[in-house]
């Protein structure tokens, strides 16, 4: 088993890995998505990855595991998560170019993405293409970001620093996309605003920690 001696910041919320581990156990034994588990999981505590997979494995092969869900992929589907998620983790990472390729790795769509994220697809859309500032948005939400892509938050940080960039599919008088300047990027809060289909409940939340980022700022 991996060393329990991890550092106080990676095991956050647990005593030690007995802890983690015991968690991790019973969240497994009644997720109707394990797989989706084992890998943000992994991603979250990579030094305890391939104990992470063991567990899932076989609390999902064990038949008389309390609260277990039963379909006939939980075994295929453990299998090879951990066989994913440990080859990510023993390869070197490619730069962040796309969150939403990112997250389609995990096995997250648009629609399942916006909705972890409580925001829309056009928010959505300009956080992919960069036009945001990314001094305003919300710590919270480019955390939630890369624990679903499985990524830290320093690299959608620099992912989100990058140039902007317009949508590849768009078509174009020219060969090549026209350029957006630094000072064309929106604020987090203009682009709330602008974002109709986000939810009174999820733009009151949004507008909150807008208010704690510009407090810290």
């Amino acid at each position: 088993m991996s060393n329990s001696n991890s550092s106080e910041s990676e095991m956050t919320g647990y005593s030690d890995f007995y802890d983690l581990a015991a968690k991790f156990a019973e969240e497994t034994s009644t997720s109707e998505h394990p797989h989706r588990l084992l890998k943000l999981w992994a991603h979250r505590f990579p030094e305890h990855a391939a104990d992470l997979a063991a567990i899932a494995y076989a609390r999902l092969i064990e038949p008389d595991a309390p609260g277990r869900v039963a379909t006939p992929v939980d075994e295929q589907s453990i299998m090879l998560s951990a066989q994913r998620v440990l080859e990510r983790l023993t390869s070197a990472k490619k730069p962040l170019t796309s969150l939403t390729a990112e997250a389609s790795k995990s096995g997250v769509n648009h629609l399942a993405f916006v909705e972890i994220l409580r925001i829309d697809i056009p928010l959505l859309a300009k956080l992919e293409q960069r036009l945001l500032q990314v001094k305003t948005i919300p710590s919270t939400l480019i955390e939630t970001i890369a624990s679903t892509i499985g990524r830290t938050s320093s690299e959608v940080v620099a992912y989100l620093s990058g140039s902007p960039q317009l949508a590849s599919s768009a078509h174009y008088k020219s060969n090549q996309p026209p350029t957006v300047g630094e000072g064309d990027k929106q604020t987090f809060g203009d682009a709330l605003k602008s974002s109709p289909k986000i939810s009174s409940e999820n733009r009151k939340y949004w507008q909150d920690q807008i208010r704690q980022t510009e407090h810290h700022n």
